[in-house]
């Protein structure tokens, strides 16, 4: 077995797969982290979820019901300057630890984790979404989320800012402007209050059709990115703006005017910082 491979070859009684060591270090060997590759190439497992699936649930014991290379996970985990734990590919140089819930909603569950920080996301939640196979092919390599991309991408990013607000509004919805966008949403999306804004109001506030006759929710936004009805970043901005303004409209000053205020004025904060 090459133990410097970024995956290992495991077995668990009558089960064999494939570990994605840098995976399984993000989740502090808890156990919880669905980093093994079933032998079907399809399905992933937590290192638990491998015991049971191999027949060894009784021992309750990952590390010592798994093995690679004829070694216990354990005695490969805690033997000093192990060929498993020695490499910078398994911890990364801080050891940092992935959160244990969504980013955005705050939920448990199956989450992606990013690879350059501690967030992590259900890939329903994410923005961009990840697909079902997405996810799965995330594990076995290096995935960012969108606030680390849009950090690469200032570092990187050598051009004046602009100027006036009508220069950026008129960009057209390049891959660059549209990451961009994404991470101004993905920071709304973030935000508790966000919740009252994601679903079509007409399907649960009374009156509201009737009062607001072009409705827009931050799910609607979402879809429209992602099926590239954008052509530019002012087409994006508006209908932003107008989620805010309907709700101005209906709400007035009540408790749910003065959120969406609050969240307008968030994300124009924002706007400014990124442009």
């Amino acid at each position: 077995v090459d133990f410097s491979s970024y995956k290992l070859p495991v077995t668990c009684g009558t089960t064999s797969g494939w570990l994605y060591k840098k995976k399984l270090a993000q989740a502090a060997w808890r156990g919880t982290k669905k980093c093994i590759l079933g032998k079907d190439k399809v399905t992933w497992f937590s290192p638990t979820q491998f015991e049971a699936f191999g027949g060894r649930s009784s021992y309750k014991n990952w590390k010592l019901s798994i093995l690679c290379g004829g070694y216990r996970l354990k005695k490969l985990i805690e033997k000093t300057n192990s060929l498993l734990c020695h490499s910078t590919v398994l911890y990364g140089d801080s050891r940092q630890e992935n959160d244990d819930e969504c980013m955005v909603c705050k939920d448990v569950g199956n989450l992606t984790c990013c690879d350059d920080c501690p967030r992590a996301f259900h890939r329903l939640c994410h923005i961009p979404l990840l697909t079902e196979t997405e996810d799965s092919s995330h594990l076995s390599e290096n995935w960012s989320c969108t606030f680390c991309r849009m950090k690469a991408q200032n570092e990187l990013s050598k051009g004046p800012r602009f100027k006036e607000e009508s220069e950026i509004l008129i960009q057209e919805f390049t891959d660059t402007y549209m990451l961009s966008c994404e991470y101004l949403l993905l920071k709304l999306y973030c935000q508790k209050k966000s919740k009252k804004f994601a679903k079509n109001p007409c399907d649960t506030v009374p009156n509201y059709a009737e009062i607001i006759k072009t409705p827009m929710w931050l799910d609607q936004i979402r879809d429209n990115m992602a099926r590239k009805k954008y052509h530019t970043v002012g087409k994006f901005i508006k209908d932003v703006h107008l989620v805010f303004k309907n709700c101005q409209t209906f709400n007035q000053a009540n408790e749910f005017g003065e959120m969406g205020a609050q969240l307008s004025e968030d994300f124009e904060r924002n706007f400014k910082e990124v442009f």
